[in-house]
């Protein structure tokens, strides 16, 4: 299956997929863009990718808004499930998506009480938004931090989910964007839900499961 999406000027992709030799030149490339020549942030990079490719991931990368100052960043990934047991042989799949998203957004409203779950008919297919806020603390005294060490202000943390069922394909996409910068978050969430919209894949194609994108802003 091959899928493609539009991505912003601003984004970075990650070596997630690829040979050997291409995502190491890919994570040097990332470096060298951030203003680092040691080695060691390239195989920081390499190592953040395999991890996210074991876990599912076969997309992601660094949304950075010109405007904004570098440190003001979101996170963006691509993992695939299957539909496993859940497998159907349906002739109206476009219908049949709906109602499974339909019925996934019901199922996640109940089991995410604090999270706003939405339904939405986008130009990618059904798909069911789920947003989350949130804030990390840092340890507390009781935890062995000595109460005279002033604790830093806890990190906010915004995230979007969106999951795209597709039974031609039979699995689920799932986009996730997350950013700390919460004075930014709308910025990166318009962007994100374009990147998300803009998603097409064609199940009847053998080439790399890596996503083709093109550049748009």
């Amino acid at each position: 299956m091959t899928l493609a999406l539009s991505v912003p000027s601003g984004f970075i992709p990650l070596p997630v997929t690829g040979d050997s030799e291409q995502r190491h030149a890919d994570a040097s490339l990332i470096a060298s863009l951030a203003g680092f020549t040691s080695g060691h942030v390239s195989e920081a990079i390499l190592g953040l990718s395999e991890k996210l490719h074991e876990s599912g991931v076969f997309f992601a990368g660094q949304l950075v808004i010109p405007e904004l100052e570098p440190e003001h960043y979101a996170c963006f990934t691509i993992a695939r499930t299957s539909l496993g047991h859940r497998r159907l042989d349906v002739e109206d799949s476009e219908e049949s998506a709906s109602e499974m998203a339909q019925a996934i957004g019901s199922s996640l409203m109940k089991s995410n009480p604090a999270a706003v779950v939405q339904y939405r008919d986008l130009p990618c297919g059904p798909t069911v938004l789920v947003l989350r806020s949130g804030r990390i603390a840092a340890p507390d005294a009781a935890s062995g931090v000595r109460k005279e060490v002033a604790a830093p202000d806890p990190i906010t943390t915004d995230t979007l989910q969106a999951l795209i069922p597709s039974l031609v394909c039979q699995e689920i996409l799932v986009a996730s964007v997350g950013s700390s910068s919460r004075e930014h978050w709308p910025t990166f969430l318009k962007y994100a839900l374009q990147m998300i919209s803009s998603i097409r894949w064609d199940p009847q194609s053998t080439e790399s499961e890596s996503p083709e994108s093109a550049g748009s802003r």
